[in-house]
């Protein structure tokens, strides 16, 4: 190109000055400022907002399933004070007492190990399946309860209907302050525990066992009702407790609220969950009239279950409402239900129901209440020589849809499976040997409001570990009983109920607003 001006169809064409290109910058400027002012004083509407409507409103909910459990199983039967004084014939002694522990792990249980509470008291247990256990089998293990409360702990793949640990300890003697059985299943910690007990008068030691499985000391507060005053009753040793990390404490209930027909405790820890069991021993002078566990409370209930009753049996039923209501109280048998007594409870205080002996045929008890409350039967029976033992039970609804129970060594067992409902159930049975591995499964049907008991050999003279799966209507549990107790004439009887095999899910919600980030 020239330094000429160019030609273009005749006429001179020159490049913009400079008077021109500020006059576009100036305008650009302007309008963007414009467009910022708007943005400023005005909000765009919502469809032209990231998300639009739908976003300031959407919300989400996730199902959080837990994956580690933590287990824990109580030492044997014992006595509060076993202090040796005073003349031999005159001590406390817990006789020839034995004891055993049984353990199971079901579904996607992956690992699952049991640990004394106690340091030392014995090595680490794997929970193994045996070497022909098969392919339907269940992860096993089984020892004593003589030296230390036992801890398990599991790990689960996946959370499912099915899977979990199980566990129960037992204990037995022929002779000393301790004849009889006593049993107890395996339960979760938990921050919050309710048990409502027997007697506190006189011969009676309610010994409450705290036991704090974690790595961080604990503070727990006490509080109680009884039968003889309406509103809470004042604890003679105090309403705190402090439990050292790894450790226990016990609490003798007889002394701190004596003189009760009955007693409704409650348990709450302030920094950690914890385990709670009571022992329960009576004596008549020098003569032992029987011992066992009582287990936590589940919910306050309107309406419940206590299966595994039986004929000749002594039923004494505690009751602490929440509010005044009416009760109705039924036997329940194969053929269906029979009414046994109607009462009216006052609020603000515990009442107790003597039922008498169990009628032939009833094999379970039915509870309904107008309004919610907590309940504990006391089963007794009676032997040779005017000897008893005794066992509680708590009235409950299903624990799902399966449910598992293991068998102590030298063990039998009578279970009671029970329909509450208005229409026909059924559900399989199956039991395991102590090895893990699958014996039998047999269906189990039952007509509306009936129930039925089989015993545990009848299904296979090896079965350890049983469990009912398919409804979660049906009911459950086992009686206990035990052989040498029954060739040295001394009763013996314990329940145990069953354990939930179902995953513990947690449903977090949350919501997501784009228009709070403007």
């Amino acid at each position: 190109m020239s330094k000429q001006d160019e030609q273009v169809n005749g006429q001179t064409a020159r490049r913009p000055g400079r008077a021109v290109k500020f006059s576009l910058g100036a305008v650009t400027v302007l309008v963007l400022l414009g467009i910022l002012a708007l943005m400023l004083l005005f909000r765009p509407p919502a469809f032209m907002r990231d998300g639009g409507s739908a976003a300031a409103s959407s919300a989400t909910s996730e199902d959080i399933s837990q994956s580690r459990y933590q287990t824990y199983c109580p030492e044997r039967m014992g006595l509060a004070d076993a202090s040796a004084y005073g003349d031999k014939e005159f001590q406390t002694s817990v006789g020839n007492l034995s004891s055993s522990a049984r353990y199971g792990a079901f579904g996607s249980v992956y690992r699952a190990t049991v640990d004394p509470l106690k340091s030392g008291a014995f090595d680490t247990i794997h929970l193994t399946n045996g070497e022909a256990a098969g392919k339907d089998s269940i992860k096993t293990a089984e020892g004593q309860a003589d030296k230390s409360a036992q801890i398990i702990e599991s790990g689960l793949l996946y959370a499912k209907s099915g899977s979990g640990t199980i566990g129960a300890t037992a204990s037995w003697a022929t002779e000393g302050d301790l004849q009889g059985l006593a049993a107890a299943p395996c339960q979760a910690p938990a921050l919050q525990h309710t048990f409502l007990l027997s007697k506190t008068t006189s011969g009676v030691t309610q010994e409450l066992i705290l036991t704090n499985p974690s790595s961080k000391a604990t503070r727990l507060t006490l509080s109680a009702r009884g039968t003889d005053k309406a509103g809470p009753v004042s604890l003679a040793t105090g309403d705190t407790v402090s439990v050292p990390a790894h450790g226990e404490k016990s609490v003798d209930l007889s002394a701190a609220a004596p003189g009760q027909e009955a007693l409704l405790v409650e348990v709450s820890s302030e920094q950690t969950a914890v385990a709670a069991v009571v022992r329960t021993v009576t004596m008549d002078g020098l003569n032992p009239r029987g011992s066992d566990f009582v287990m936590p409370l589940g919910t306050r209930l309107k309406s419940g279950i206590i299966p595994a009753v039986a004929q000749g049996d002594g039923l004494q039923l505690a009751l602490a409402p929440s509010q005044d209501t009416d009760i109705s109280l039924d036997w329940i048998n194969a053929e269906g239900s029979t009414p046994a007594k109607e009462v009216h409870l006052p609020a603000g205080k515990v009442s107790v129901i003597d039922l008498g002996q169990v009628p032939q045929g009833a094999n379970a008890l039915s509870v309904q209440s107008k309004h919610a409350l907590w309940a504990q039967a006391k089963l007794s029976l009676k032997g040779e020589e005017d000897k008893v033992d005794y066992a509680f039970a708590q009235p409950y609804r299903a624990h799902g849809a399966h449910s598992a129970i293991a068998l102590p060594a030298q063990t039998r067992a009578l279970l009671t499976v029970v329909n509450p409902t208005d229409t026909d159930d059924s559900a399989t049975l199956t039991a395991y040997d102590a090895a893990g591995k699958q014996l039998k499964q047999e269906p189990v049907s039952l007509h509306a409001h009936s129930s039925m008991s089989i015993k545990a050999e009848d299904l296979d003279s090896q079965a350890a570990f049983l469990s009912l799966e398919g409804t979660d209507h049906l009911l459950w549990s086992a009686r206990l009983s035990q052989s040498d107790l029954d060739e040295a004439k001394v009763p013996g009887i314990a329940v145990l109920e069953p354990s939930a095999l179902e995953p513990q899910k947690v449903q977090v919600k949350g919501s997501f607003q784009q228009n709070l980030i403007r």
